[in-house]
C-alpha cells in the first residue's frame, strides 16, 4: 500500500494526505504492540478465499505460524 500510494504521489504531484499518514502511523503502533502476542502463536482461518489469502499473509508477516 505504501508504494502504490507513494506512486500515485508522484505520478500525480499530488502529495499523500495527511489523514492516510495518521492512519498508516496508527496501524504500525497496533502491529509493534501486539507482534509479541502472535509471534510464534499458531492460528487456523477459515472463509473466503481472496480475505483468507490476504489475513493468512498478514499473520505469517506477524510471525504466526498456521
Amino acid at each position: 500500500t505504501d508504494e502504490f500510494l507513494m506512486k500515485l504521489s508522484e505520478l500525480s504531484g499530488i502529495p499523500i494526505p495527511q489523514e492516510l499518514e495518521i492512519e498508516r502511523g496508527r496501524a504500525v503502533d497496533a502491529m509493534t504492540d501486539s507482534h509479541s502476542w502472535i509471534h510464534g502463536k499458531r492460528f487456523a482461518i477459515y472463509g473466503e478465499p481472496d480475505l483468507v489469502y490476504s489475513v493468512v499473509g498478514f499473520m505469517l508477516e506477524m510471525g504466526a505460524e498456521p
